[in-house]
């Protein structure tokens, strides 16, 4: 009996290794199977080939028929990757067969929509991103927790609120959308009910879907239907690192964001006024009532209470008293550090029950207990960003007008402090200040202690756009300026320009040009220590818009630079994109230097070009340089480019850069006739979009503006050994950026300039 039970037991244990073995080979089948399409995707012959990427949709969703997988696929690295695919290659189907699809004519007959080979097709193709989504979302707390789940349900919710965008343009379309939008709801809804929002917001792996269900739900996502085969090839392959930074509560620059339309059934799931309930507010407010500092300290939640509070902010309207109520009541918890109070502060205030002089001793308390916080100091961005502009003006005036008080910070002790430079940096960049408080704001900073440390001069370079933005304190702030780089009398104008591009004070600048003049051995040359700044090349920028009367030290020393330090001139300068813009800034139209300084710098490049335009590494900066001469430099920049016997010539120039070849109309150029003409046009048509032009070099400024503040931040944070871990975009990618589509004084009839209107209008 005992020698038969054994039997069985052996036999049983034989089976199961036998199926477990078989598992093993399926999973491992479809582990090569899915590696094979990752390839296919890569090579970009797949998302080409519309038939092809619907027959392997319809071969996956066999392969998830015949056994449950999905939770495999998703929990698994390798393969959770290709699943999020799936989405984004089936909706790259549906926008190409809607787009193939008459649907006038075909409404118009009737049954012929409902026959039609591309609409069956299409309806297909719909059915089947239901199904997968269906598969997606029914695991909740799998696609929740899971490391590489989590992943898939934030591609197949933001997937799916793109879609029903798209699909809301169609009325045909009416029942699929149904079917989409109750899928999203009914997880929406357990992701309250029965995980609860404050336990997936606190939780590493999870909450960045909870803040993609925020940003869904006012619209905005991370992929587009315009750029779906773009995203398809930059994500195969590699886990998006936008994932960890995209939802910090700030834009980023790196990881765009796309607008659609607001899914407005999520609204009463997650911004509710109602209390007592499962929505994503009642759980939020309760939690922070409960444990304030615990939720405003927490890593993963507080970049969900920013992102909540500004979307809140987004979609409150004043017609809309319950959310204006709710968010008055979130405002008033953050400004009172988590107390309890009886009316709403917001009110209180506008009510005359709550006074300024309360109002200024809460904001200032927080001040003092956040800036030195890497998250809480996150926190006051947010606040200066949002709260009404009375208190914006207490809290500047708080700060910049002494009130004889022992505890009183004043402006120059928040910058000073370990994060209080981003928060104000943070309140210049949102332009909400004018010109009533900008004044105190100036008179109170200290510019010899911004100008000193480098993290600190973007917010040099941020005033000198405010004053541009206000058309105020020009020559105050230029006096200020000035008196901290030690330029103090006209004798020193010389050294102007090369102390803010080389961000050296007068006295600095002046030790190292004599060492170098004491040292003739090349290691030691002075350009070699000396370093251009993107900061002090965007400052120029900025200041050369400045009336003239107010920047005249900084022209004097325009000529000193060109004298004294040609070799910048012609290497430092025209290998960094900042270093280009700013040639492009001062020798255009919009700016404010003499055009006898103009010629000048124009002039000190000629015997240059040529070496220049053959190394090709700085055709934007000749491009702006020859449209910015007269007619009689053109043609000497030209010559010099087709002198043979200096080794240019046509042939040389089409072989070597025919962008330059191009772009300078060489072809008609021993044509007389033709050359001057075409000139002529370039000149005419450059001046009539002249605003546009100068608009565009303004956005590039800032652009770059922003990549210089966060590459000072990122230098920050490995001097305090990764202490500040304070999300920005990276400026790995800068001098890069010099050969994009950024060419705005590159004429190509009036092409670019006519792309450029139409950007605009949009």
């Amino acid at each position: 009996m005992g020698k038969g039970k054994a039997i069985m037991n052996k036999e049983k244990n034989a089976k199961e290794v036998e199926i477990n073995q078989e598992d093993e080979n399926y999973y491992m089948e479809i582990l090569n199977y899915y590696k094979k399409i990752k390839d296919m995707i890569l090579t970009g012959d797949l998302l080409n080939d519309e038939h092809s990427c619907e027959v392997l949709i319809d071969r996956i969703i066999e392969d998830m028929k015949k056994k449950d997988v999905e939770i495999f696929l998703m929990s698994d690295q390798r393969c959770s990757k290709i699943f999020e695919l799936m989405l984004s290659i089936n909706i790259l189907s549906i926008k190409k067969l809607i787009d193939s699809i008459n649907f006038d004519i075909l409404d118009e007959k009737g049954k012929m929509l409902e026959e039609n080979d591309l609409f069956k097709r299409l309806k297909s193709c719909i059915s089947n991103y239901i199904f997968i989504l269906n598969s997606i979302l029914k695991h909740v707390e799998q696609s929740i927790f899971d490391l590489y789940g989590s992943h898939v349900t934030e591609t197949a919710l933001e997937s799916s609120a793109i879609l029903l965008s798209f699909l809301k343009q169609k009325k045909i379309f009416k029942q699929d959308r149904s079917l989409i939008l109750k899928e999203i709801l009914e997880f929406v809804k357990k992701m309250g009910d029965t995980l609860g929002w404050v336990s997936i917001l606190t939780n590493s792996t999870a909450s960045h879907v909870g803040r993609t269900v925020i940003n869904i739900t006012i619209g905005k996502v991370t992929m587009s239907m315009d750029n779906m085969e773009t995203y398809i090839l930059e994500n195969v392959g590699k886990r998006n690192q936008a994932n960890k930074q995209k939802f910090s509560g700030k834009n980023q620059n790196k990881y765009k964001t796309y607008e659609c339309s607001s899914i407005h059934e999520l609204k009463e799931l997650v911004f509710s006024p109602k209390t007592d309930n499962s929505s994503l507010s009642s759980q939020l407010l309760q939690s922070l009532k409960e444990d304030f500092e615990g939720v405003i300290g927490d890593t993963y939640a507080l970049p969900s209470l920013i992102l909540f509070i500004r979307g809140l902010n987004e979609i409150k309207s004043q017609n809309n008293t319950e959310l204006v109520k709710l968010f008055n009541i979130f405002l008033t918890i953050i400004i009172t550090n988590g107390q309890e109070t009886e009316e709403d502060i917001i009110s209180g205030y506008e009510n005359k029950i709550i006074d300024s002089e309360k109002i200024s001793r809460l904001l200032s308390n927080l001040t003092r207990n956040w800036i030195n916080s890497n998250l809480k100091s996150r926190l006051l961005e947010l606040l200066l960003d949002i709260i009404p502009y009375e208190f914006l003006v207490i809290w500047i005036n708080s700060h910049t007008i002494s009130k004889e008080k022992y505890d009183q910070i004043f402006l120059n002790d928040i910058i000073d402090s370990e994060y209080g430079h981003y928060v104000f940096l943070n309140l210049l960049k949102s332009n909400r200040i004018k010109r009533e408080e900008f004044i105190p704001i100036l008179k109170s900073l200290d510019f010899s202690k911004i100008t000193s440390k480098k993290e600190f001069v973007d917010i040099l370079i941020s005033l000198i756009d405010n004053c541009r933005r206000l058309q105020s304190e020009y020559k105050y702030l230029t006096k200020k300026l000035w008196k901290s780089i030690e330029i103090n009398s006209s004798e020193d104008y010389q050294y102007t320009f090369s102390c803010l591009i080389f961000q050296k004070k007068k006295s600095e600048l002046i030790i190292e040009e004599e060492e170098d003049i004491r040292s003739k051995s090349d290691t030691d040359s002075i350009e070699k220590k000396l370093k251009i700044s993107s900061q002090g090349c965007l400052m120029i920028s900025s200041l050369s818009k400045f009336p003239i009367d107010t920047i005249h030290p900084l022209t004097s020393g325009i000529t000193y630079f060109i004298s004294k330090h040609k070799n910048v001139m012609l290497k430092d300068l025209l290998e960094t994109s900042f270093g280009i813009r700013m040639i492009e800034t001062i020798i255009s139209s919009s700016s404010n230097i003499p055009q006898s300084l103009k010629r000048r710098w124009i002039q000190s490049y000629f015997g240059n070009f040529l070496n220049l335009t053959l190394s090709g590494t700085c055709n934007y900066a000749i491009i702006a340089m020859f449209y910015a001469s007269d007619h009689l430099f053109r043609k000497m920049i030209v010559e010099e480019l087709l002198n043979e016997e200096h080794g240019g010539g046509k042939d040389i120039l089409m072989n070597k850069n025919f962008k330059i070849f191009k772009s300078l109309k060489i072809e008609s150029f021993n044509k007389k006739d033709d050359w001057t003409n075409v000139n002529e046009k370039i000149d005419k048509t450059r001046k009539l979009f002249s605003n546009i032009i100068d608009e565009k070099i303004d956005i590039l400024d800032n652009n770059l503006e922003d990549s210089s503040y966060s590459n000072v931040s990122n230098t920050n944070k490995i001097s305090k050994k990764n202490k500040n871990k304070r999300s920005s975009s990276t400026y790995n990618n800068i001098n890069n950026n010099n050969n994009d589509s950024n060419d705005i004084t590159d004429d190509q009839s009036m092409g670019s300039i006519l792309k450029f209107i139409k950007k605009s209008k949009k």
